[in-house]
């Protein structure tokens, strides 16, 4: 009897054990509906912007560059702002979008759209397209006296009146200016160039020397003036470092007169300026050099004088013989 209940408990426990196996193998072969979702898209963690790292140095202290992981809605973000202090700060003056992984991209790969350096700034239309927002540009530490222009493309020179919203000031002892630009491009600053001759200017003194101004932004650039085809080496103006303003004076000869100012800076290069100035000798000078009488004219009338002479002594002693 004992031995029929030993072996009837092992039985059962056979069959649990076996019960067990085939639940376990219908589970392998039959996973639960919520086990075919990867866990990867089910996860909760965000991969947004607010997730995106950008370059540390757009961080540095003082910067303005919006923090990323603090934009609560990115759906409307507003004054969004990369800031590279010393160099250039980028600011959309408009919400933008960040919640699409294209926004998201462009952000994570700042680098391939954008470009900060001193003095000059670079957006791809790739961006300025997909955000059509127009960007506020700010340029640092700037080494000019004065506004200098900008360089769109290396081909376009777009001085301060075709800009949008220019302003110039100083911080901190330290020039900045800032304008609002529209279409994609590399802006550059560069030097802006004067020489103050109207076109075709006329002069009208008694001596042919002649004296002009010209300004220049880089009080350190070095200027060239060549008249009439040459090149005078022996004048290099001097330019005020505080306004950037030189003085050239130069012997003009009778008649036009074509004055060319180049100039040299570390900044980028300076258009060359073209002027030419009409010199007229005043018309007392005209006459007083018509009134004065050659050495030839003097010789000629001499001569003219001993012919006549000579002829009266002639005639007189023609009719001394007569007699």
């Amino acid at each position: 009897m004992k031995n029929f209940f030993k072996l009837f408990l092992i039985l059962i426990l056979i069959s649990f054990f076996v019960f067990q196996a085939e639940a376990a193998l219908a589970q392998g072969l039959n996973p639960p509906e919520e086990n075919l979702i990867p866990q990867s898209a089910t996860s909760e963690e965000s991969t947004g912007i607010t997730q995106v790292l950008i370059n540390q140095l757009f961080y540095q202290p003082g910067s303005r560059t919006t923090k990323l992981n603090q934009i609560k809605d990115p759906t409307k973000v507003s004054d969004f702002t990369l800031d590279l202090m010393g160099k250039v700060r980028a600011t959309f003056i408009q919400p933008i979008d960040l919640s699409k992984p294209e926004a998201v991209d462009f952000i994570a790969n700042l680098s391939d759209y954008m470009k900060f350096e001193h003095l000059d700034f670079k957006v791809d239309k790739k961006l300025m397209d997909y955000f059509n927002v127009p960007l506020q540009i700010t340029y640092y530490d700037l080494p000019f006296v004065w506004d200098p222009d900008v360089l769109k493309d290396d081909e376009q020179i777009l001085s301060k009146d075709k800009l949008g919203n220019f302003s110039s000031y100083i911080i901190d002892d330290k020039a900045e200016i800032s304008f609002v630009i529209k279409e994609p491009g590399d802006y550059k600053l560069i030097p802006h160039f004067e020489l103050y001759i109207a076109d075709n200017q006329e002069i009208k003194t008694a001596s042919n020397q002649a004296t002009f101004t010209g300004r220049i932004s880089d009080p350190n650039a070095v200027i060239k003036i060549i008249l009439n085809g040459k090149e005078l080496s022996d004048l290099r103006p001097t330019i005020d470092p505080q306004r950037g303003e030189f003085t050239i004076s130069l012997e003009l000869q009778e008649g036009p007169n074509l004055i060319e100012a180049q100039a040299q800076s570390d900044y980028g290069k300076v258009e060359k300026i073209t002027k030419v100035v009409q010199y007229i000798l005043p018309v007392s000078n005209k006459v007083v050099e018509q009134k004065g009488i050659s050495p030839l004219n003097i010789a000629a009338i001499c001569l003219a004088i001993l012919a006549i002479l000579l002829l009266i002594l002639i005639r007189y002693l023609a009719k001394k013989k007569r007699r």
